[in-house]
């Protein structure tokens, strides 16, 4: 397996773990009910996809990571300091930028990558990775629009 689906699979892997962890967060602590509903669909979409790429991983024989880098755990104990309005706003803000960067991402490994397995993963996750930025963008959930849609 060539380094690029190797390092792809990793980056995926923080990927998936980032959105559970910061999702949890949003779902204990947002009283924004779109927030927490979002949230809740985060924590299950990427619980999913994270077992899907487990599987590949296992059987590329690749050890997927286990703890989140200092970066990402920064910026979830930043979120964890945050309560009511701030919160929401840096949770959606923060998840923009990762649906949007993980969305290029995904983009360069169907590009570049080599592993038919792992480019499978990819080519099936990016349609729903997109999902959750337009979701995001519109302020809907998978459910339909939230009442936060109406509040502006």
């Amino acid at each position: 397996m060539s380094n690029i689906d190797q390092r792809f699979i990793k980056q995926a892997a923080l990927g998936n773990m980032f959105e559970i962890a910061i999702s949890e967060l949003a779902v204990a602590r947002s009283s924004d009910s779109f927030v927490t509903e979002y949230a809740k669909e985060m924590v299950n979409e990427h619980k999913l996809s994270l077992e899907e790429l487990r599987n590949v991983a296992e059987g590329k024989g690749i050890t997927l990571p286990d703890q989140l880098p200092t970066f990402m755990l920064n910026s979830v104990t930043r979120l964890s300091n945050l309560r009511g309005d701030a919160f929401d706003s840096a949770f959606q803000q923060v998840q923009n930028s990762a649906h949007s960067g993980a969305s290029m991402k995904f983009k360069a490994e169907i590009q570049n990558g080599n592993d038919e397995d792992v480019k499978a993963y990819t080519v099936k996750a990016l349609p729903l990775v997109e999902l959750h930025f337009r979701l995001l963008t519109n302020k809907q959930t998978m459910m339909g629009p939230t009442k936060m849609q109406n509040n502006g």
